[in-house]
């Protein structure tokens, strides 16, 4: 895409410092490299906290723009089948806006500074709780009022929670769309219980997006196979990480034994009933190991339940959310990484461990497996053979020392500026 080609119109639903996952950290470095490259971005989302903008970004808060109510009849009535997929929302029962906005005041907490004679201003947590539906429907009547404000080339949305509003966006606008997929509802369910109105969304994506693009070839593969995707219409891009680390590791303490950490959501997608499970194995060879599971979800009662059942309290922490700074902390200490994941489409934590020299263990059910050529790779499931390998790195310096280096060379090669020339590519397709 030429510079000259004009903004893009770029969707999200978090971006650093608010974030729960890698959703908004992939954002950053995307858009952050895309502007180094000389192109012009609105970044629009939710809710957006204060934070440096690069030269050639825009953030937009979605809390900040005022929606016609006239906008709202036309999404409620003409847009349902568009923007509005499977959404279970307000919006699409109600005919006119008065009873639309008597209906979302049940749902969203409303003041009278929300409304003026001709206008709404929806106000969003940008969370992923029971009223993200809701939210996400909203996010796309203001995504169809901005792209009749702005003048963009192009829309590019990430994850189903912003295809909607990239769909408004189009159907306003007549730019064509990017539906970038971090991650697949089959890989989030594990399998298990899949939300069919996600998946109509994702559906919708992937029929009438003008091209998608995948975090890895795992993806790429599912979109195809599960989505009857066109593999001709799928561009793969493998996420960076930032470089150099925004800290520089310190000495590691040795004081306290040996630290086996996990960091990732407590879900079933992320494994963490198997790191539990090898921890236990691990500390019946190694009494000066520590374990910490930094991360929060609802995977969290059974799994203190399951610590306890198995006696190890005491060398088992859980340290809940960590912010940027902890985490670079934990990581300093951390003398082995664990990605159990179950199904992970990419999975940019480990790649830290290792700008961190962390040595790090991956399922072999990950997109990152196809880029950390010099890092060991095991199945989710294979429990004992996890142990084994943990147990090896802890007990011998030099395989440690080894991984480590390997595994720094393959994270210094993943780079924000490779992936966003290679969208820059794919913006070029759809342009020309």
């Amino acid at each position: 895409m030429s510079i000259d080609a004009g903004p893009v119109l770029m969707f999200g639903w978090e971006y650093p410092p608010a974030i729960t996952g890698g959703l908004g950290t992939a954002c950053r470095g995307l858009v952050t490299a895309l502007a180094e490259l000389g192109l012009r971005i609105f970044f629009v989302a939710p809710r957006l906290t204060s934070a440096p903008q690069p030269c050639g970004l825009n953030m937009i808060n979605a809390n900040d723009v005022e929606v016609p109510l006239e906008a709202l009849n036309v999404s409620s009535a003409g847009q349902g089948s568009v923007a509005l997929v499977a959404v279970d929302s307000a919006l699409t029962p109600y005919a006119n806006a008065d009873s639309y906005l008597r209906s979302a005041a049940g749902h969203v907490p409303w003041s009278a500074s929300d409304f003026t004679a001709d206008s709404v201003r929806f106000d969003f947590t940008g969370g992923y709780g029971r009223s993200l539906f809701e939210e996400v429907a909203r996010y796309a009547d203001v995504a169809s009022v901005l792209a009749g404000r702005l003048d963009f080339a192009l829309i590019h949305a990430h994850d189903w929670m912003t295809f909607p509003a990239a769909f408004a966006a189009k159907a306003r606008s007549g730019k064509p769309v990017v539906a970038h997929f971090h991650a697949l509802e089959e890989d989030r369910c594990g399998g298990y219980g899949a939300d069919e109105r996600v998946l109509a969304i994702e559906r919708h994506a992937v029929a009438n997006a003008d091209l998608i693009v995948a975090v890895s070839n795992r993806t790429a593969k599912m979109l195809t196979t599960s989505y009857g995707a066109a593999p001709g219409k799928i561009r793969v891009v493998h996420n960076g990480v930032e470089q150099p680390p925004p800290r520089v590791p310190a000495r590691r303490s040795r004081h306290l034994g040996k630290l086996v950490t996990f960091l990732g959501r407590l879900t079933l997608q992320k494994g963490p009933d198997y790191f539990l499970e090898a921890a236990f194995l691990i500390a019946r060879h190694r009494p000066d190991a520590r374990f910490v599971m930094a991360g929060s979800g609802d995977m969290r009662p059974q799994l203190i339940e399951r610590m306890a059942a198995l006696g190890l309290t005491g060398r088992f922490h859980f340290a809940g959310f960590v912010d940027e700074r902890r985490r670079a902390e934990l990581l300093e200490e951390t003398d082995c990484f664990i990605m159990p994941s179950v199904s992970e489409p990419f999975g940019l934590t480990p790649v830290e461990a290792l700008q961190y020299g962390v040595p790090v263990v991956i399922s072999k059910q990950s997109g990152v497996a196809e880029v950390l050529r010099g890092s060991i790779k095991v199945d989710f499931w294979d429990v004992r053979r996890l142990a084994d390998v943990v147990l090896n790195i802890l007990a011998h310096e030099p395989l440690a020392r080894q991984l480590s280096e390997d595994g720094r060379r393959d994270a210094n090669e993943l780079t924000w500026l490779t992936a966003a020339k290679r969208v820059t590519a794919a913006y070029s397709e759809i342009q020309s």
